[in-house]
């Protein structure tokens, strides 16, 4: 990373850490590799040797297991060959330097609609949606069951709840077009095992997030590595059910977006240089892509806590974790320089803030056990804590209240794996 030193954290493997409370029997979770890129090199490769694949079997740790149900654990698209299914292999990409690709990626989505309810999504081996809820007391169905819902779905979907009771799924198909399904309160739509066909033909993970009450925007890279768009303005899609608005740009990662407000709309990608773009949406137009700077790999995450404030994340190519951010008038550090913020890792960062000036950050490192770090009123206060556990997957977050965070992330033995922080970590730290 150009103008950053590296941090060199040791991040060392302790086997017999017992800190994550189990929520399944067994895992598979399906996983999308961010680098869905389409080059013109077509000496892509999948080397087995190149990366040092650091798995074995979880001891006895406190997450919880949420399912009996299995997953898919990894697919990916390519220019020639559609979703080869990967299993304990480098990606090596032109222009990649083995052993400074992501190999974790997060396989979940989640998403809170209100105090003590969170949703869990995941795609099982049968190509099928299935979901999870917590609703402040228990799981639901079960702890050990799953809600099929129906669809033949390909990668990691993505949940957004722009309401009370409110949940709306995105998915890619087998036909790789774009699949949505919503809860109302009391109904699947348009029925438990049918989706509404979006259109578009994509080769990434969708990302959703909704400006205001009953709005909606989703992302995906379409064959030609563009970013495309589609909105839903309470009563009709736009540009149409079907059609999607070209962004633009030429993209490696599956994007990251974030609304600041109602009429502010911000989108992430890196592009073929390994640098981080960025384009916005003001309210009437799209503005062109800026580049940002960096050298990554894996996908950016982004956050915001509070009207024109946004926070980037991504890995660099030193394998710790970089950050930028905007005030409302500028970059920070600068336009083309980032904040490194330590660690060596091996999964994508999921970032969440659950109150202005709070920022907590997650992450898999090399050695698979979970990690995090807290940004607090302007200031890191501890360096990387150490969470334990053995994760095959990149963690997912999310946050239903102030001081309130659950984590997610598919362990070594394939089960799914939960912790919660409520003014302590729970079941336990490590």
């Amino acid at each position: 990373m150009e103008g950053q030193s590296m941090a060199d954290k040791a991040f060392e493997y302790n086997p017999h850490v017992k800190s994550f409370e189990i929520l399944s029997s067994h895992f598979s979770l399906n996983i999308t590799h961010s680098s869905s890129y389409k080059s013109s090199d077509k000496n892509i490769f999948l080397n087995s040797a190149a990366f040092p694949i650091l798995l074995s079997v979880a001891s006895s740790v406190s997450f919880t297991i949420l399912t009996n149900l299995k997953f898919n654990f990894m697919k990916t698209n390519f220019t020639s060959f559609k979703l080869i299914k990967i299993i304990l292999l480098c990606i090596t990409l032109p222009g990649a330097v083995c052993g400074q690709i992501i190999d974790k990626h997060s396989c979940i989505s989640s998403c809170s609609w209100g105090p003590d309810r969170i949703d869990i999504f995941g795609v099982g081996t049968d190509s099928q949606m299935y979901h999870k809820a917590w609703d402040g007391s228990s799981w639901i169905p079960s702890a050990s069951e799953w809600e099929p819902l129906g669809g033949v779905i390909s990668g990691t979907p993505s949940a957004v709840c722009w309401a009370t009771n409110r949940i709306d799924i995105f998915a890619i198909g087998s036909d790789n077009q774009m699949y949505h399904k919503a809860w109302d309160g009391g109904n699947w739509l348009p029925s438990p095992g049918d989706w509404e066909p979006l259109g578009g033909d994509f080769i990434s993970n969708p990302v959703a997030v909704s400006r205001s009450f009953n709005s909606l925007d989703i992302f995906g890279l379409g064959e030609d590595n563009q970013m495309y768009h589609k909105a839903w303005d309470g009563s009709k899609w736009f540009p149409s059910e079907k059609g999607w608005e070209s962004l633009g740009g030429l993209f490696r990662s599956n994007p990251a977006a974030v609304s600041l407000s109602q009429n502010r709309l911000d989108i992430f990608g890196l592009g073929d240089d390994h640098q981080m773009y960025h384009s916005y949406w003001d309210g009437s137009s799209w503005y062109e892509w800026e580049s940002l700077g960096g050298d990554f790999f894996g996908d950016p995450d982004v956050v915001s806590w509070g009207p024109n404030r946004l926070d980037i994340f991504g890995i660099g190519t030193d394998q710790q974790i970089y950050k930028k951010s905007w005030d409302g008038t500028k970059w920070l550090p600068s336009i083309n320089f980032w904040e490194p913020i330590g660690g060596k890792f091996s999964s994508d960062p999921d970032a969440v803030s659950w109150s202005a000036d709070r920022l907590d950050i997650f992450g898999v490192a090399l050695n698979n056990k979970m990690y995090h770090r807290c940004y607090d009123r302007g200031t890191w206060p501890s360096d990387w804590e150490d969470l334990a556990g053995k994760f095959i997957s990149g963690p997912t977050v999310v946050s239903w209240t102030s001081g309130r965070l659950d984590i997610f992330g598919i362990g070594a033995d394939d089960q799914m794996y939960h912790k919660a922080y409520d003014k302590r970590w729970i079941p336990s730290m490590t």
